[in-house]
C-alpha cells in the first residue's frame, strides 16, 4: 500500500472483518470489484477501489485489493438503488452479494434488454472524482 493510502486511512477504521459491514453489491469491474454499495451500522456506503496491499505465502505474491467506504446522500444512495434494480430486471443478480434464500448468480442471458441497460448506462454523465483526495466523506476501508 502506498504511503499516501496509508496515511489516508490512518484515522478510519478498517471495516475488513467488522460483522457490522457488509458489500452490498458492485458496480463496475476489472477483474475484480471497482466500487459498489455497502451497508455498516445499519447504513448504506459506497466502496470504491483506492490502492492494492501485496502480501507473501511461501515466496509467492499476492495481492489485495483496498477499498475506501465513503458517506453518500440518500439522493444518491436513491440514484444507485434505481440503476441497480434496473441492472437486475435487465442483467440478472450476478453483482450481489445479500441474496438470501435465491440463488446468487442469477443471470439473465443476454438480450435486447442487457444492451439497452449498458447503453443507458453509458450515457449518465458521472463525474470522475479522485476519492484519495476526498477526505471528509471517507468513513472506513476494507482489503479484499
Amino acid at each position: 500500500m502506498h504511503e499516501e493510502t496509508k496515511q489516508l486511512l490512518a484515522n478510519v477504521p478498517d471495516l475488513t472483518n467488522n460483522t457490522d459491514f457488509k458489500k452490498l453489491w458492485y458496480d463496475g469491474w476489472y477483474d475484480g470489484e471497482l466500487d459498489g454499495m455497502c451497508e455498516w451500522l445499519g447504513q448504506k456506503h459506497w466502496f470504491f477501489y483506492i490502492d492494492d496491499e501485496d502480501y507473501f505465502v511461501e515466496d509467492k505474491k499476492y495481492t489485495y485489493r483496498v477499498y475506501g467506504v465513503y458517506k453518500i446522500s440518500q439522493a444518491q444512495i436513491e440514484h444507485e438503488e434505481y440503476w441497480q434494480s434496473l441492472y437486475e430486471l435487465c442483467c440478472g443478480n450476478i453483482n450481489r452479494y445479500d441474496m438470501p434464500g435465491s440463488e446468487k448468480d442469477s443471470r439473465v442471458p443476454e438480450n435486447k434488454f442487457y444492451r439497452d441497460f449498458y447503453y443507458a448506462r453509458s450515457k449518465i454523465s458521472r463525474k470522475e472524482i479522485d476519492y484519495k483526495k476526498i477526505k471528509i466523506d471517507l468513513v472506513g476501508w476494507f482489503k479484499y
